[in-house]
């Protein structure tokens, strides 16, 4: 009776560990992931369930020349020799570690976990066969009763270890565990006196207003604060992105009930013998503001285009590629679906290309002309219009146009043209993409360090020249295009990171307020313009080097460098004043 038992539990084990092999390939997709090769782990867990399937048909075999009396130990002392190999290849092999790596990330199921422990299984049921057929005498041929009694076990077994094998298979890699929504506090439209708390973050690029407060993003993880009171919300860990996957670029779509946070990360292929194991990856991935549910990850190769706040309505402007390869699209940022792609001409400039309200904006020089022509492609249809920008005290200068996103606000897009950094006067466009018009405004700009790929962009307000020891700013209001004196603002135009730049004023309610004032009695100033071109000033907290402004609901932030030198201090101290 004991050798029945072993024999069709041997049997049973088989058969489930190829239903986890099946359950492996079936679920081999992360959920909520929107393209992307998948091809590594297809081609070695589709291998791994045919190996499977070779070695359950000849346990069973064995099994069944067992129940008849035969003997078979040299047949299975060579299977479980070829399964144990097989079984090490499974946890030691590149194919799996490459595997593992294309479906790893939010909503991964273990499906390379349960290919291994499929080969485990496969061993076990080798092991047991061997056993039986060492160390049991070989008898005479089971009758009926008998051979019922082994498929009622090997039946239950296959049952078990099936049912186990598809329950593990829906489990997903929880990127995070999602916290309840809160009611999103006013934004302030004055600045406060009271410091209500601090943070710090390692990197200066990313913070960024979102849902109820705002976001950073540091080495370890990417992290929602309640923007009242500094508390974190949601945290996603960077080790739970796609594996080697780090966060390069974070943007929002606003700080309402329906906003998303959306995280760009790239890993590059690894260099020499293992660039089998880890594969290339550029995926986005979409996470809902208030809560930290994860929406979708779309791991098709595109980057956004636009803001770090984006202005876009329900959708995000995209590229890939580059060269004759290159595509632009509009994202739709609830689904991660695109709405629309399309290919773009080689006289795009996607370095450049932003975000409007309604509009992927992408400027286009053409080589010989000395004219740029703004193309607005609708994030809804797709459809373009082309809005040309002359240029004509260029048109005799041998001399290629370079362009520089200054500005973005609602529907205005602002863009500073330059044939070198030393040209006296330059031409500062001011598209409007809800009316199709652009106005050029011919006159000196200070150039800022921007980075307009990885959103890092002025927004309501855009310091277009400063006057240092004149008392005087000029700034741009994006909105309106307005280019407005502030007069006893005197502002020294230093070379802080494109993430500081692009928050080097802020509009607080009615009121223009930074905190780059160089002064007496105190290295820098926090300063506040009232409409009617009165100010207030006051020490910065950010003290011996220029901050950044945010308004963000909740709390007006200052992003302070660590150091003055962010080279020799990186990373940012985050103050909160209401």
């Amino acid at each position: 009776m004991r050798r029945l038992v072993w024999i069709g539990g041997a049997i049973g084990t088989a058969v489930g560990a190829t239903v986890l092999a099946a359950a492996a390939v079936v679920f081999r997709r992360p959920e909520n992931r929107i393209g992307g090769d998948l091809h590594a782990a297809t081609t070695y867990l589709a291998v791994s369930l045919a190996g499977g399937l070779a070695v359950a048909v000849f346990i069973v075999f064995l099994a069944t020349l067992m129940l008849r009396g035969r003997p078979v130990a040299v047949a299975a002392a060579a299977l479980l020799a070829g399964v144990t190999v097989a079984a090490a290849f499974a946890f030691l092999g590149k194919p799996a570690r490459a595997a593992a790596w294309v479906i790893s990330g939010p909503g991964a199921h273990p499906v390379v976990t349960m290919s291994r422990i499929t080969w485990v299984l496969f061993a076990v049921a080798s092991l047991v066969l061997l056993a039986v057929a060492v160390f049991v005498e070989p008898g005479a041929a089971i009758g009926r009763s008998g051979t019922r009694t082994a498929a009622v076990v090997g039946l239950v077994t296959a049952i078990a270890l099936g049912t186990a094998g598809v329950a593990m298979a829906t489990v997903s890699r929880t990127a995070i565990e999602p916290t309840a929504s809160i009611a999103i506090p006013a934004t302030p439209t004055m600045v406060g006196e009271r410091e209500a708390y601090r943070l710090r973050s390692e990197i200066p690029q990313y913070v960024v207003p979102a849902g109820p407060g705002f976001v950073t993003v540091d080495s370890a993880a990417v992290t929602a604060y309640d923007g009242t009171t500094g508390v974190g919300r949601w945290r996603l860990p960077t080790d739970r992105l796609p594996d080697g996957c780090y966060p390069d670029g974070t943007w929002s779509t606003g700080t309402d009930a329906t906003s998303v946070v959306i995280v760009h990360c790239a890993r590059d292929d690894a260099d020499g013998d293992q660039r089998d194991e880890k594969p290339s990856f550029t995926g986005l991935s979409g996470f809902d503001a208030m809560t930290g549910r994860h929406l979708w990850t779309n791991a098709d190769g595109w980057g956004v285009h636009a803001r770090s706040v984006s202005d876009g309505e329900g959708a995000v402007g995209v590229s890939r590629g580059d060269g004759d390869d290159a595509q632009i699209g509009a994202l739709d940022v609830r689904s991660g679906h695109l709405r629309w792609s399309r290919p773009v001409t080689d006289c795009a400039d996607l370095f450049n290309a932003t975000t409007a309200t309604h509009s992927l904006v992408v400027f286009e020089v053409c080589s010989g002309g000395k004219d740029v022509l703004t193309v607005l492609y609708d994030l809804e249809s797709g459809s373009s219009r082309q809005i040309p920008i002359p240029l004509p005290q260029w048109r005799n200068v041998d001399a290629k146009i370079m362009l520089d996103v200054f500005s973005v606000a609602g529907s205005n897009v602002t863009v500073l043209a330059t044939l070198d950094r030393t040209w006296p006067e330059v031409p500062l466009a001011t598209i409007d993409t809800s009316s199709a018009t652009a106005r050029v405004e011919w006159g000196q700009v200070d150039w800022l360090d921007l980075d307009p790929e990885n959103g890092l962009i002025q927004g309501d307000v855009a310091q277009t020249q400063a006057f240092p020891g004149n008392g005087t700013t000029e700034v741009l209001m994006t909105a309106s295009g307005e280019r407005r004196r502030l007069s006893g603002l005197d502002i020294y135009t230093s070379w802080s990171s494109a993430a500081l730049n692009s928050w080097r004023f802020a509009l607080v309610g009615d009121r223009v307020v930074t905190a780059t004032e160089f002064g007496d009695g105190s290295p820098y100033w926090l300063v506040t313009v009232n409409p009617d071109g009165s100010s207030s000033r006051r020490p910065s907290p950010c003290g011996r080097a220029p901050g950044g402004v945010a308004a963000v609901p909740g709390a007006v932030l200052l992003v302070c460098p660590l150091s003055a030198d962010e080279k020799e201090r990186p990373g940012t101290e985050i103050i909160a004043l209401q």
